[in-house]
Protein backbone atom coordinates (compact mmCIF):
# COMPACT_ATOMS: atom_id res chain seq x y z
CA UNK A 1 0.00 0.00 0.00
CA UNK A 2 1.29 3.58 -0.96
CA UNK A 3 1.80 5.74 1.85
CA UNK A 4 -0.84 8.18 0.17
CA UNK A 5 -3.53 5.34 0.76
CA UNK A 6 -2.12 4.73 4.47
CA UNK A 7 -2.81 7.95 5.46
CA UNK A 8 -6.36 8.07 3.79
CA UNK A 9 -6.87 5.00 5.67
CA UNK A 10 -6.15 6.20 8.47
CA UNK A 11 -8.13 9.65 8.54
CA UNK A 12 -11.59 8.16 7.18
CA UNK A 13 -11.41 5.45 10.30
CA UNK A 14 -11.13 8.30 13.10
CA UNK A 15 -13.11 10.64 11.06
CA UNK A 16 -16.13 7.30 11.32
CA UNK A 17 -17.49 8.47 7.86
CA UNK A 18 -18.23 5.66 4.42
CA UNK A 19 -15.09 7.12 2.12
CA UNK A 20 -13.66 9.80 0.25
CA UNK A 21 -15.31 10.02 -3.16
CA UNK A 22 -12.42 12.29 -5.66
CA UNK A 23 -13.17 13.44 -9.34
CA UNK A 24 -10.96 13.21 -11.70
CA UNK A 25 -10.28 14.46 -15.15
CA UNK A 26 -7.38 13.61 -18.03
CA UNK A 27 -4.92 12.54 -14.47
CA UNK A 28 -4.95 15.82 -12.80
CA UNK A 29 -6.40 15.28 -9.48
CA UNK A 30 -3.10 15.37 -7.74
CA UNK A 31 -3.73 12.17 -5.59
CA UNK A 32 -4.68 10.20 -9.32
CA UNK A 33 -1.03 11.67 -10.23
CA UNK A 34 0.60 10.02 -7.49
CA UNK A 35 -1.14 6.89 -7.46
CA UNK A 36 -1.04 6.89 -11.40
CA UNK A 37 1.96 8.89 -12.34
CA UNK A 38 2.86 6.63 -15.97
CA UNK A 39 -0.70 6.28 -17.41
CA UNK A 40 -2.12 9.09 -19.79
CA UNK A 41 -5.70 9.22 -18.64
CA UNK A 42 -8.10 10.94 -20.66
CA UNK A 43 -11.37 10.64 -19.48
CA UNK A 44 -13.77 11.49 -16.12
CA UNK A 45 -12.88 8.98 -13.80
CA UNK A 46 -14.07 8.64 -10.18
CA UNK A 47 -11.74 6.69 -7.43
CA UNK A 48 -13.65 5.76 -3.69
CA UNK A 49 -11.43 5.22 -0.55
CA UNK A 50 -13.33 2.89 1.91
CA UNK A 51 -11.73 2.85 5.79
CA UNK A 52 -10.27 -0.29 5.12
CA UNK A 53 -7.50 0.83 3.17
CA UNK A 54 -9.53 -0.55 -0.09
CA UNK A 55 -10.20 1.65 -3.18
CA UNK A 56 -13.00 0.88 -6.59
CA UNK A 57 -12.54 3.16 -9.67
CA UNK A 58 -15.06 4.33 -12.45
CA UNK A 59 -13.44 4.88 -15.20
CA UNK A 60 -14.49 5.29 -19.22
CA UNK A 61 -13.99 2.33 -20.86
CA UNK A 62 -10.79 3.87 -22.60
CA UNK A 63 -8.74 4.98 -19.50
CA UNK A 64 -9.79 1.00 -17.95
CA UNK A 65 -7.74 -0.26 -20.31
CA UNK A 66 -4.85 1.33 -19.18
CA UNK A 67 -5.87 0.96 -15.50
CA UNK A 68 -6.49 -2.42 -15.44
CA UNK A 69 -2.59 -2.98 -15.91
CA UNK A 70 -2.00 -1.20 -12.93
CA UNK A 71 -4.60 -1.86 -10.33
CA UNK A 72 -4.72 -4.75 -8.17
CA UNK A 73 -8.21 -6.50 -8.20
CA UNK A 74 -10.42 -6.67 -10.95
CA UNK A 75 -13.70 -5.48 -8.95
CA UNK A 76 -11.82 -2.73 -8.07
CA UNK A 77 -12.93 -1.07 -11.62
CA UNK A 78 -16.40 -0.51 -12.71
CA UNK A 79 -16.46 0.45 -16.81
CA UNK A 80 -18.48 2.78 -18.24
CA UNK A 81 -19.13 4.05 -22.01
CA UNK A 82 -21.70 6.62 -22.35
CA UNK A 83 -22.64 9.23 -19.83
CA UNK A 84 -25.80 7.93 -19.29
CA UNK A 85 -23.94 4.77 -18.19
CA UNK A 86 -21.13 6.52 -15.54
CA UNK A 87 -23.91 8.58 -14.25
CA UNK A 88 -25.78 5.41 -13.54
CA UNK A 89 -23.01 3.68 -12.51
CA UNK A 90 -21.99 6.34 -9.83
CA UNK A 91 -25.74 6.42 -8.57
CA UNK A 92 -25.87 2.99 -7.98
CA UNK A 93 -22.19 2.51 -6.52
CA UNK A 94 -22.99 5.48 -3.94
CA UNK A 95 -26.53 3.95 -3.22
CA UNK A 96 -25.41 1.47 -0.09
CA UNK A 97 -23.48 4.27 1.44
CA UNK A 98 -25.35 5.91 4.46
CA UNK A 99 -22.84 7.70 5.92
CA UNK A 100 -21.44 10.84 4.84
CA UNK A 101 -18.52 10.76 2.80
CA UNK A 102 -15.53 13.33 1.76
CA UNK A 103 -15.69 15.15 -0.99
CA UNK A 104 -12.86 18.10 -2.49
CA UNK A 105 -15.12 21.02 -1.45
CA UNK A 106 -14.34 23.91 0.52
CA UNK A 107 -16.43 25.98 2.50
CA UNK A 108 -17.71 28.68 0.10
CA UNK A 109 -14.82 28.05 -2.08
CA UNK A 110 -12.15 29.84 -0.07
CA UNK A 111 -9.39 27.28 0.16
CA UNK A 112 -8.52 26.75 -3.25
CA UNK A 113 -6.13 23.84 -3.68
CA UNK A 114 -8.79 21.92 -1.82
CA UNK A 115 -11.88 23.18 -4.65
CA UNK A 116 -11.09 20.25 -6.72
CA UNK A 117 -14.53 19.00 -7.26
CA UNK A 118 -16.59 20.31 -9.88
CA UNK A 119 -20.21 21.87 -9.25
CA UNK A 120 -21.92 19.86 -11.61
CA UNK A 121 -20.89 16.59 -10.14
CA UNK A 122 -21.42 17.36 -6.21
CA UNK A 123 -24.94 19.00 -7.50
CA UNK A 124 -25.66 15.42 -8.85
CA UNK A 125 -24.92 13.67 -5.94
CA UNK A 126 -26.25 16.07 -3.26
CA UNK A 127 -29.92 15.37 -5.49
CA UNK A 128 -29.19 11.41 -4.52
CA UNK A 129 -30.09 12.28 -0.94
CA UNK A 130 -26.19 11.75 -0.12
CA UNK A 131 -24.70 13.88 3.03
CA UNK A 132 -20.76 15.39 1.94
CA UNK A 133 -18.25 16.69 4.14
CA UNK A 134 -14.96 18.90 2.90
CA UNK A 135 -12.11 16.51 2.42
CA UNK A 136 -10.37 19.89 3.10
CA UNK A 137 -8.13 18.82 5.98
CA UNK A 138 -7.61 15.02 4.54
CA UNK A 139 -6.55 16.60 1.19
CA UNK A 140 -4.17 19.05 3.47
CA UNK A 141 -2.75 16.10 4.97
CA UNK A 142 -2.35 14.28 2.02
CA UNK A 143 -0.57 17.01 0.39
CA UNK A 144 1.75 18.04 2.93
CA UNK A 145 2.56 14.87 5.06
CA UNK A 146 6.60 14.60 5.52
CA UNK A 147 8.48 11.52 6.13
CA UNK A 148 11.42 11.53 8.63
CA UNK A 149 14.09 11.54 5.41
CA UNK A 150 12.04 14.91 3.99
CA UNK A 151 11.98 16.69 7.69
CA UNK A 152 15.84 15.82 7.87
CA UNK A 153 16.13 17.52 4.25
CA UNK A 154 14.42 20.70 5.82
CA UNK A 155 16.33 20.83 9.02
CA UNK A 156 19.37 20.93 6.70
CA UNK A 157 18.11 23.30 4.46
CA UNK A 158 17.00 25.68 7.19
CA UNK A 159 20.69 25.53 9.01
CA UNK A 160 22.17 26.51 5.72
CA UNK A 161 19.76 28.95 5.52
CA UNK A 162 20.37 30.43 8.89
CA UNK A 163 24.45 30.36 8.21
CA UNK A 164 24.22 32.31 4.48
CA UNK A 165 21.92 35.09 6.41
CA UNK A 166 24.88 35.42 8.98
CA UNK A 167 27.51 35.74 6.22
CA UNK A 168 24.78 38.26 3.74
CA UNK A 169 24.47 40.38 7.32
CA UNK A 170 28.10 40.20 7.36
CA UNK A 171 28.82 41.17 4.46
CA UNK A 172 26.85 44.52 4.77
CA UNK A 173 28.87 45.23 7.81
CA UNK A 174 32.43 44.76 6.11
CA UNK A 175 31.11 47.12 3.45
CA UNK A 176 30.31 49.55 5.83
CA UNK A 177 33.45 49.16 7.95
CA UNK A 178 35.32 49.50 5.34
CA UNK A 179 33.38 52.58 4.00
CA UNK A 180 32.67 51.25 0.72
CA UNK A 181 28.68 51.22 -1.06
CA UNK A 182 26.28 48.38 -0.44
CA UNK A 183 23.03 47.72 -2.32
CA UNK A 184 20.18 45.04 -1.95
CA UNK A 185 20.92 43.11 -5.71
CA UNK A 186 24.69 42.52 -4.93
CA UNK A 187 23.58 40.94 -1.30
CA UNK A 188 20.57 39.25 -3.29
CA UNK A 189 23.17 37.86 -5.44
CA UNK A 190 26.01 37.27 -2.82
CA UNK A 191 22.91 35.14 -1.09
CA UNK A 192 22.17 33.20 -4.54
CA UNK A 193 25.79 31.91 -5.25
CA UNK A 194 26.09 30.56 -1.60
CA UNK A 195 22.46 28.62 -2.99
CA UNK A 196 24.72 27.21 -5.50
CA UNK A 197 27.73 26.36 -3.67
CA UNK A 198 25.64 24.54 -0.95
CA UNK A 199 23.59 23.07 -3.64
CA UNK A 200 20.04 24.59 -2.47
CA UNK A 201 17.13 24.87 -4.95
CA UNK A 202 15.11 28.42 -4.65
CA UNK A 203 12.12 29.05 -7.49
CA UNK A 204 12.95 32.78 -7.06
CA UNK A 205 15.64 35.08 -5.89
CA UNK A 206 15.38 36.04 -1.70
CA UNK A 207 14.48 39.45 -0.95
CA UNK A 208 16.90 41.96 0.65
CA UNK A 209 15.15 45.12 1.66
CA UNK A 210 15.99 48.17 3.29
CA UNK A 211 13.10 49.77 5.63
CA UNK A 212 11.33 51.88 2.72
CA UNK A 213 11.16 49.42 0.33
CA UNK A 214 10.19 46.51 3.02
CA UNK A 215 6.99 48.09 3.46
CA UNK A 216 5.91 46.09 0.54
CA UNK A 217 5.69 42.28 1.65
CA UNK A 218 6.50 40.89 -1.79
CA UNK A 219 9.35 43.71 -2.94
CA UNK A 220 12.63 42.01 -4.49
CA UNK A 221 15.42 44.20 -5.94
CA UNK A 222 16.76 42.93 -9.17
CA UNK A 223 19.47 44.29 -11.92
CA UNK A 224 17.58 47.64 -12.98
CA UNK A 225 15.62 47.97 -9.07
CA UNK A 226 17.45 48.38 -6.41
CA UNK A 227 18.55 50.74 -3.54
CA UNK A 228 21.89 51.56 -1.99
CA UNK A 229 21.82 49.71 1.60
CA UNK A 230 23.36 52.78 4.26
CA UNK A 231 23.95 53.73 7.78
CA UNK A 232 21.14 53.83 9.57
CA UNK A 233 18.94 51.89 7.66
CA UNK A 234 16.77 48.88 8.72
CA UNK A 235 17.27 45.94 6.71
CA UNK A 236 14.81 42.61 5.81
CA UNK A 237 16.62 39.65 4.57
CA UNK A 238 13.51 37.34 3.40
CA UNK A 239 15.29 33.99 1.67
CA UNK A 240 13.44 30.15 1.13
CA UNK A 241 15.84 27.11 -0.32
CA UNK A 242 15.50 23.53 -0.04
CA UNK A 243 18.32 20.84 -1.23
CA UNK A 244 18.48 20.27 -4.84
CA UNK A 245 17.01 16.52 -4.41
CA UNK A 246 13.97 15.16 -5.22
CA UNK A 247 11.09 15.51 -2.29
CA UNK A 248 13.51 17.77 -0.60
CA UNK A 249 11.16 20.41 1.66
CA UNK A 250 11.74 24.39 2.13
CA UNK A 251 13.09 26.29 4.64
CA UNK A 252 12.18 29.43 4.61
CA UNK A 253 12.97 32.55 7.19
CA UNK A 254 12.96 36.06 7.71
CA UNK A 255 15.09 38.36 9.69
CA UNK A 256 15.82 41.78 10.40
CA UNK A 257 19.03 43.70 11.10
CA UNK A 258 19.99 47.70 11.50
CA UNK A 259 22.85 49.39 10.11
CA UNK A 260 23.93 51.55 13.13
CA UNK A 261 24.76 50.62 16.71
CA UNK A 262 21.81 52.29 18.63
CA UNK A 263 18.37 51.16 17.22
CA UNK A 264 15.73 53.74 17.04
CA UNK A 265 12.89 53.24 19.22
CA UNK A 266 10.16 53.08 16.66
CA UNK A 267 11.61 50.31 15.31
CA UNK A 268 12.47 48.21 18.68
CA UNK A 269 8.92 48.88 19.68
CA UNK A 270 7.77 47.36 16.09
CA UNK A 271 10.38 44.79 16.49
CA UNK A 272 9.17 44.07 19.77
CA UNK A 273 5.51 43.55 18.88
CA UNK A 274 5.95 41.18 15.71
CA UNK A 275 8.32 39.44 18.17
CA UNK A 276 5.65 38.76 20.79
CA UNK A 277 2.90 37.75 18.12
CA UNK A 278 5.26 35.36 16.74
CA UNK A 279 5.77 33.73 20.07
CA UNK A 280 2.48 34.06 21.23
CA UNK A 281 1.45 32.25 18.36
CA UNK A 282 3.79 29.38 18.67
CA UNK A 283 3.80 29.44 22.20
CA UNK A 284 -0.75 28.59 21.57
CA UNK A 285 -0.02 25.59 19.08
CA UNK A 286 2.78 23.65 21.12
CA UNK A 287 0.83 24.43 24.22
CA UNK A 288 -2.52 23.08 22.98
CA UNK A 289 -1.04 20.37 20.13
CA UNK A 290 -2.33 17.00 21.41
CA UNK A 291 -4.99 18.43 23.51
CA UNK A 292 -7.48 19.63 21.25
CA UNK A 293 -7.77 20.30 17.68
CA UNK A 294 -5.91 23.43 16.40
CA UNK A 295 -7.36 24.84 13.20
CA UNK A 296 -5.37 27.24 11.03
CA UNK A 297 -7.86 30.26 11.24
CA UNK A 298 -6.98 29.92 14.87
CA UNK A 299 -3.46 30.51 15.23
CA UNK A 300 -3.86 33.20 12.77
CA UNK A 301 -6.47 34.99 15.13
CA UNK A 302 -4.17 35.00 17.93
CA UNK A 303 -0.86 36.56 15.69
CA UNK A 304 -3.18 39.07 14.14
CA UNK A 305 -4.49 40.24 18.06
CA UNK A 306 -1.05 40.96 19.24
CA UNK A 307 -0.44 43.38 16.29
CA UNK A 308 -4.49 44.45 16.51
CA UNK A 309 -3.90 45.46 20.01
CA UNK A 310 -0.29 47.18 19.59
CA UNK A 311 -2.24 49.52 16.83
CA UNK A 312 -0.98 47.92 13.56
CA UNK A 313 -3.30 45.56 12.80
CA UNK A 314 -4.51 47.64 9.20
CA UNK A 315 -0.55 47.33 8.53
CA UNK A 316 -0.33 43.45 8.68
CA UNK A 317 -1.69 42.43 5.09
CA UNK A 318 -0.77 38.52 4.95
CA UNK A 319 -1.76 35.40 6.69
CA UNK A 320 0.23 34.52 9.43
CA UNK A 321 1.88 31.55 7.71
CA UNK A 322 1.44 29.16 4.49
CA UNK A 323 2.12 25.26 4.86
CA UNK A 324 5.36 24.08 3.68
CA UNK A 325 5.72 20.59 1.74
CA UNK A 326 7.84 18.88 -0.80
CA UNK A 327 6.35 21.18 -3.62
CA UNK A 328 8.37 23.23 -6.28
CA UNK A 329 7.46 26.15 -4.39
CA UNK A 330 7.76 26.92 -0.41
CA UNK A 331 3.90 27.67 -0.80
CA UNK A 332 2.31 23.69 -0.26
CA UNK A 333 -0.77 23.16 -0.29
CA UNK A 334 -1.69 22.30 3.71
CA UNK A 335 -3.40 23.88 6.54
CA UNK A 336 -2.44 27.73 6.50
CA UNK A 337 -2.40 30.02 8.99
CA UNK A 338 -5.11 32.08 7.90
CA UNK A 339 -7.82 33.83 8.88
CA UNK A 340 -7.20 36.75 6.81
CA UNK A 341 -6.97 35.84 3.40
CA UNK A 342 -8.92 33.20 3.68
CA UNK A 343 -10.87 31.03 6.39
CA UNK A 344 -8.46 27.97 6.86
CA UNK A 345 -11.01 25.35 8.84
CA UNK A 346 -7.89 23.16 8.40
CA UNK A 347 -6.28 21.43 11.50
CA UNK A 348 -2.28 20.86 12.13
CA UNK A 349 -1.51 17.72 11.64
CA UNK A 350 1.47 15.25 12.04
CA UNK A 351 4.10 15.32 10.42
CA UNK A 352 3.22 18.63 8.62
CA UNK A 353 5.38 22.02 8.30
CA UNK A 354 4.49 25.92 8.24
CA UNK A 355 5.84 29.28 9.06
CA UNK A 356 4.72 31.61 11.30
CA UNK A 357 5.82 35.00 10.27
CA UNK A 358 3.77 37.99 11.33
CA UNK A 359 5.02 41.93 9.78
CA UNK A 360 4.08 45.11 9.72
CA UNK A 361 4.16 47.36 6.79
CA UNK A 362 3.82 50.88 7.72
CA UNK A 363 3.95 54.31 5.90
CA UNK A 364 8.11 54.33 6.92
CA UNK A 365 8.93 51.06 6.93
CA UNK A 366 7.97 47.44 7.16
CA UNK A 367 9.65 44.55 9.00
CA UNK A 368 8.48 40.99 9.10
CA UNK A 369 9.85 37.89 11.34
CA UNK A 370 9.81 34.40 9.52
CA UNK A 371 10.37 30.74 10.91
CA UNK A 372 9.32 27.07 10.37
CA UNK A 373 7.39 25.04 12.30
CA UNK A 374 7.30 21.36 11.87
CA UNK A 375 5.32 18.69 14.28
CA UNK A 376 7.68 16.18 14.75
CA UNK A 377 6.64 13.14 16.07
CA UNK A 378 3.17 15.08 17.53
CA UNK A 379 5.15 18.00 19.15
CA UNK A 380 5.42 21.40 17.50
CA UNK A 381 9.08 21.86 16.78
CA UNK A 382 10.33 25.41 15.15
CA UNK A 383 13.35 24.20 12.67
CA UNK A 384 14.67 27.34 11.74
CA UNK A 385 15.52 29.53 14.14
CA UNK A 386 13.84 32.04 16.13
CA UNK A 387 14.89 35.76 16.21
CA UNK A 388 15.26 37.32 19.55
CA UNK A 389 16.62 40.88 18.97
CA UNK A 390 17.59 43.29 15.69
CA UNK A 391 20.86 42.05 14.68
CA UNK A 392 23.48 45.13 15.10
CA UNK A 393 25.54 45.77 12.08
CA UNK A 394 28.07 48.11 13.18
Amino acid sequence: MMKEQEIIKNYLQEANVAGYLLFDYEGKHPLIQKMFPHLHLTRKLFCFFYPNGNFTIIAQELDALLLKKSINHPNELHVYQTWEQMLCLLKDFLSSFKKPFFIDYSDDGLLMPVSLADYGTTKYILSLGHKILSSASLLGLLSSYLSEEEIESQKVASNLLLTIKDEAFAYIKDKHVSQKEVNEYEVQQLILRRFKEENLYTDEPPIVATGQNARSPHYAPNKNCFSLIQKEDLVLIDMWAKRNMPRAVYGDITWMAYCGKNIPLEIENRFQIIRQASDECFAFIKNNYGKKKIYGYQADDITRNVITKAGWGKYFTHRTGHSIAYDNSPHGCGTNLDNFETHDTRELLPNTSFSIEPGIYAYDFGMRLETDVTIIKNVPTIVAGRQKEIIKLL
